[in-house]
């Protein structure tokens, strides 16, 4: 799963979405992909748990913290990084 932590006011976040839709088309695989608005009582409880201090903030499967616009090849590299983590705990079971 992955969560894209913003604000609707950030002139950072539209570009931090897009990379990071860009590179999930590029992934073949399905990756949830969690909007929080973090202006919302709940986004701003969520950013509380993961403390996140900024925005843009991007997390991977709650493990990677990206904060501001990533480069294409950072977020690839992490995504990739957890899909085989995945797969290689899925075949241990």
């Amino acid at each position: 799963m992955i969560e894209l932590f913003y604000s609707p006011i950030c002139p950072f976040c539209p570009k931090a979405k897009e990379a990071l839709l860009e590179v999930l088309e590029k992934v073949n695989q399905k990756i949830r992909l969690d909007e929080v608005n973090v202006l919302s009582l709940e986004g701003l409880k969520r950013a509380e748990k993961y403390e996140v201090m900024a925005v843009p903030t991007i997390i991977v499967n709650m493990r990677h913290k990206i904060v501001g616009v990533p480069t294409e090849s950072r977020l690839l590299k992490i995504i990739n990084h957890e899909i085989v983590k995945e797969q290689m705990e899925g075949d241990k079971k």
